[in-house]
């Protein structure tokens, strides 16, 4: 039976802010910067382009799996994202979603192999966002249990 996470009360607080009210904030901050994986549209010519340069064959067809793919991983790390947050806690789940997400692009840039960089870009990316987007919500839902669809609203 997972272990249940003791929810703090809007008025416990541990700094400026209450608990409640970093999770709606930072959420929303998450959020914001989490959309960036709908970039790739931009940049995809420019990605297959330097890719083509070690592998001829490569085209902007192969490459426009890329997103479709990214929200398999999204998907995925949504259903697995609530065992995270019970075996290693919300904090751990969300440091390492961002981890994730941090490193994904920085080890994409220095990769030559499109079926490496689809790994390091979007499955990688991809897993580590779904992991960040709904931790935070069930974060903020442990705070309002009553009013879950006005957090995710916030945060959204």
């Amino acid at each position: 039976e997972p272990k249940k996470r003791k929810a703090m009360s809007v008025g416990d607080k541990t700094g400026m802010f209450s608990p409640a009210i970093r999770s709606r904030v930072s959420g929303f901050i998450f959020h914001t910067i989490l959309g960036n994986s709908y970039l790739w549209g931009g940049i995809a010519l420019y990605v297959t382009s330097y890719l083509r340069k070690y592998d001829s064959t490569l085209t902007m067809s192969d490459s426009a799996i890329l997103l479709p793919l990214g929200f398999v991983f999204q998907t995925a790390a949504y259903m697995v994202s609530h065992f995270l947050q019970d075996k290693l806690g919300v904090r751990k789940a969300i440091i390492t979603g961002w981890l994730m997400v941090c490193a994904a692009p920085l080890i994409s840039s220095f990769v030559t192999n499109f079926y490496l960089f689809i790994f390091t870009y979007t499955c990688m990316f991809s897993f580590g966002q779904g992991l960040v987007y709904v931790t935070a919500i069930m974060s903020s839902w442990e705070y309002y249990p009553d009013k879950k669809a006005t957090s995710t609203g916030i945060i959204m």
